[in-house]
């Protein structure tokens, strides 16, 4: 699982990697310079289980 802002995030390489949105958390994060941001979280399925979904 990982997440990342949903402002100026790593969401792209995220989604190139193959990892699924699994939904955002709004306000969750400061940003370095003041204010809220929300988070994207993200899952994938890997080792043998991933495999066999294949």
């Amino acid at each position: 699982m990982l997440d990342t802002a949903s402002e100026e995030g790593a969401a792209g390489l995220y989604e190139k990697l193959g990892f699924t949105l699994a939904g955002e958390i709004p306000d969750f994060a400061l940003k370095p310079h003041g204010g809220l941001t929300g988070t994207l979280i993200y899952w994938k399925r890997i080792g043998a289980a991933a495999d066999t979904l294949s």
